[in-house]
Formats: C-alpha cells, structure tokens, sequence
C-alpha cells in the first residue's frame, strides 16, 4: 500500500523538492487564515438573524431541513470527540492537510516525512491563537466565539498536530 523507499536526488531535485516542501507549508498556514476571513466576512455581511424564527404559525420546508440538519450536527455521538459538526470539519481538515502533505511526494519517504513535518509545523500559530483565554484574543473577535466554545474546535486540531508531530517530527 504505502510504497515509500530513500530516493537518492541531484541537486536540482533537491531544489524542487525544498520548493514543494515550502509551498505545502505555506499553504497548510494559510488555509486556517483564509478559513477565519471567510467566517468573518460571513459574520459581516450577513444578518444576526436566527434561521429558527419564523413570522407565521406553519413553518416552510426550508425551515423544517434547517432545523433537522442543525440538530443532526449538533447531537454528540461519541462524547469524547464532541458533536458531529466538531468531528466533520475535523475530518475534511485532516483530509485537506493530508492532501497537502503527500501532494507530488512521489514514492520519497524523506520527502513524505519532511512534509508531515513542514505541515505540522505550519499550524503551531493557529494553537497558540485557539489557546488565548482572554476576550481580546484575535480568533475571538473574529468568530464571535468565547474561549470555551473555540476550545471544542481547539481539541480535534491538538489530535491531528499530534499525529503529524509523530510522522513527521521522529
């Protein structure tokens, strides 16, 4: 399954493979900025209006979805990983990271290591921002969140730095 052997590179190689490496950092770091910009603006834009009020006694089939859906994501499964929304947007972030990482790696297992390593990396500003208690912290103003609500999407990311820590940092 995982066919990965040591690769020896000429120096233009080398090159190239320092480039990914760079790139797939930097794009891992950037991807919780952009993430945090688009809910801000979303925040902006959009009204502070409940999806749940409704003017009339019937409400629409809209309405109906939006509610199941929302309580659907919200019911908490398995307890220790927090409701089904914090576990899937977990998963599609680990997904995404992983994609970063094995992107144009080939069969290199130096440059799959080095990459689970760069990735890892890359997202120790973000914890250290998740981790901030104060009102005043930067992700707080932007989400709107206080630090016991950010702290549920802080547990997950923790799980993944971890694990990319254990690949790519031994």
């Amino acid at each position: 399954m995982f066919n990965y052997d040591y690769v020896t590179l000429n120096n233009t190689q080398i090159e190239a493979r320092r480039k990914l490496l760079d790139q797939a950092g930097w794009q891992a770091y950037l991807a919780p900025i952009i993430l945090l910009s688009a809910t801000y603006a979303y925040r902006q834009l959009m009204p502070s209006q409940s999806p749940f009020s409704t003017r009339d006694n019937k409400p629409s089939p809209l309405t109906i979805l939006t509610r199941r859906t929302s309580w659907l994501l919200n019911t908490t499964y398995i307890p220790e990983f927090g409701p089904l929304h914090i576990q899937l947007l977990g998963l599609l972030y680990t997904a995404y990271l992983l994609f970063r990482i094995t992107h144009q790696t080939g069969n290199d297992y130096m440059h799959v290591t080095q990459a689970f390593g760069h990735v890892a990396v890359s997202q120790l500003p973000m914890h250290y921002l998740l981790s901030v208690k104060s009102p005043s912290s930067p992700i707080t103003k932007v989400t709107g969140l206080t630090h016991e609500r950010l702290n549920v999407y802080h547990r997950p990311m923790n799980r993944e730095y971890r694990l990319f820590c254990i690949y790519g940092c031994s």
